[in-house]
């Protein structure tokens, strides 16, 4: 009987074994079909011919793009390669192009296939309020976050705006808020005081849209604490979100 109940134990562990080893023979192949499928992800540009950086297997370029900026990237980028680059933000694949004649193809005469920006996480998390009260959709109606048709039709509503003739109908306002921005440069250089430039660059830039999308004399560049000027930083200055937008990116489709 013992003998009995000892082949019974010997078989039923063989068994677990033989699950067991089921079991992580499934997940190792799984791991390997990912990590092929990875790869090849990562070498669109490679087999296309296209010069750039070497993407890292997990984060493609967003690394060093966090650390120094897209701008000083980019400038590095085109120095090194040439002026059309191939990198990698997250598993998305992004074609940056110097190139003049290739540029006004794109933004002109097939700018009809290049009109949608990049994806990426929504300023606002959508909720019942949608239904209730249409405005708390707004994000989700601004002429960058549009495609298609949808883009097309507000663009075609929003460009005569742009006209010569309106342009130049904007110039005394803006010039009233330069002078506005330079008065403050000139106070704080006479006083011998630090300047941050972006931040006077950002108080400018919404006097700006204030003055001519609403009419609006804002003067935040004198006034730094300006309650409208807080609440856009806040709104532009989303750390959780940009972390979201890069995990998107990294993460497989």
């Amino acid at each position: 009987m013992s003998s009995f109940h000892s082949i019974n134990k010997i078989l039923r562990n063989a068994a677990n074994n033989s699950e067991n080893i089921a079991t992580y023979g499934f997940l190792l192949a799984l791991l390997y079909i990912w990590i092929k499928w990875r790869k090849s992800k990562l070498k669109i540009f490679e087999n296309l011919d296209i010069p750039g950086p070497t993407p890292h297997f997990l984060f493609g370029n967003i690394l060093v793009l966090n650390r120094k900026g897209p701008s000083k990237c980019h400038a590095e980028w085109i120095q090194k390669y040439g002026k059309i680059v191939g990198y990698y933000h997250g598993m998305k694949p992004v074609l940056l192009v110097a190139d003049p004649d290739l540029l006004k193809k794109i933004l002109i005469k097939d700018f009809h296939l290049f009109s949608d920006r990049p994806e990426g996480v929504p300023l606002r998390v959508h909720s019942f309020l949608d239904h209730i009260i249409p405005a708390s959709a707004i994000m989700d109606n601004i002429l960058p976050n549009l495609k298609g048709e949808k883009w097309k039709r507000v663009r075609t509503i929003l460009t005569p705006t742009f006209s010569t003739a309106k342009l130049k109908g904007m110039i005394p306002a803006v010039n009233q808020v330069c002078d506005s921005a330079l008065s403050v440069l000139e106070e704080k250089s006479q006083k011998g005081e630090i300047i941050d430039i972006y931040n006077i660059l950002q108080r400018l830039t919404l006097d700006i849209i204030c003055a001519q999308a609403f009419a609006m004399d804002m003067d935040s560049v004198h006034n730094a604490d300006d309650p409208l000027l807080t609440s856009a930083k806040i709104i532009f200055d989303l750390p959780f979100t940009s972390r979201l937008s890069s995990l998107e990116d990294v993460s497989p489709n």
